[in-house]
C-alpha cells in the first residue's frame, strides 16, 4: 500500500468515526514520528489530514512533554502511517460495537 492509499483510509476512518486520541484505544505505545539522541517525537492524537505530535526527552525524569506541534500525514514516514492506519482500525472496531 502506498502512503497516499494509506493516508486515505485513515481519513475515511477519522470522517465516520471522528478524531481520536492514543489514549482511546488499546495501543502499546505511541506512533514514533522521529528520533533524535534523547529527544522522540510521537503522535498522539489524529485528526482529518493531521496529528499532533508531542516532543519528550527520553533521559529526562518527567513524562511530560517539552513542545508539541501538528504534522501532517503526508510528511510521515510510512511506517509511521501504517502505526496510525493500526490504531485508526482499532478505534474504528471499538467505536461500533
Amino acid at each position: 500500500m502506498t502512503k497516499k492509499e494509506i493516508i486515505k483510509k485513515i481519513n475515511a476512518i477519522i470522517t465516520k468515526v471522528g478524531s481520536f486520541g492514543v489514549g482511546e484505544v488499546e495501543a502499546d505505545c505511541s506512533p514514533c514520528v522521529a528520533s533524535t539522541g534523547s529527544i522522540v517525537s510521537l503522535a498522539e492524537h489524529f485528526n482529518i489530514g493531521s496529528a499532533e505530535v508531542e516532543v519528550y526527552q527520553t533521559k529526562g525524569h518527567s513524562s511530560d512533554s517539552i513542545e508539541s506541534f501538528t504534522e501532517k500525514y503526508e510528511d510521515m514516514p510510512k511506517s509511521t502511517l501504517e502505526a496510525i492506519l493500526e490504531l485508526a482500525e482499532k478505534f474504528k472496531e471499538q467505536e461500533e460495537e
